[in-house]
């Protein structure tokens, strides 16, 4: 159930695609501040949830609220500029063009800022997120983690208020995770709202507030993430195998 503070509130989401019901009578909410998790076995349905959000969908039948405005049938673009910004769980940066110039690009035409603005903006961004040394490189050289940092900095220069992240730590090394959590955390404190979609255990128990865990389009969990890493649905849907270190 949404609360006064809710930033987000999603409302009996339906997505089919043919005869396959890819999320089903699906509800929550994201906190204002808050950092959210979303989990579940591959199919589950959890970056349709994201797309549907985003506006590269449209759901079947629903409600999506962003600061109490129903946004369902927005285009994508005119969502980002109201404050909704997402990576993909595969980097798609423009390769020939450089870090700096990437960045710049989200700035104009994701957040609506001005040529002078942007590059202002994409510059202080990358200092942030650590690839300032790398900004005239071209994005198509990056290794697998400035690819991740690279999606973020062009998801976070357009100065959104929520955040939907998918798989940031899909490929990295268990040594790459800390940085990646100690960056999620910065631009939550500074006053964005994350919603998380992630696999690894660690990741999730170290980095988000609450913990929603789908399958088969559904909910069937949600609450504190020890707790609900632990709830004998979610291990079932994991094929019977804990997903969470001791």
């Amino acid at each position: 159930m949404a609360s006064d503070d809710s930033i987000l509130d999603v409302q009996r989401l339906k997505k089919s695609f043919g005869g396959l019901v890819a999320v089903r009578d699906f509800s929550f909410h994201l906190g204002k501040g808050e950092i959210l998790g979303l989990m579940g076995p591959n199919g589950a349905g959890k970056t349709t949830v994201f797309n549907l959000i985003s506006g590269v969908y449209k759901p079947d039948s629903g409600v999506i609220k962003y600061k109490g405005m129903n946004i369902v049938g927005l285009p994508p673009h005119k969502i980002r500029r109201l404050g909704i910004a997402r990576t993909y769980q595969i980097p798609q940066p423009f390769p020939r063009l450089t870090v700096l110039q990437n960045v710049q690009i989200a700035a104009m035409y994701g957040g609506g800022f001005s040529k002078a603005e942007s590059e202002k903006r994409a510059h202080e961004v990358l200092d942030f997120i650590g690839l300032s040394d790398k900004k005239d490189m071209p994005a198509g050289n990056l290794k697998l983690l400035d690819l991740k940092m690279l999606e973020l900095a062009r998801a976070i220069v357009s100065n959104p208020s929520v955040l939907l992240v998918d798989e940031v730590g899909a490929g990295l090394r268990e040594a790459e995770i800390p940085h990646l959590v100690k960056i999620l955390k910065t631009i939550n404190e500074m006053g964005v709202s994350i919603m998380l979609i992630e696999h690894i255990p660690r990741l999730v128990v170290e980095t988000v507030d609450r913990l929603i865990v789908m399958n088969a389009g559904e909910k069937i969990a949600d609450g504190k993430p020890r707790e609900v890493i632990r709830d004998a649905r979610v291990i079932e849907c994991y094929l019977g195998k804990e997903i969470v270190e001791e």
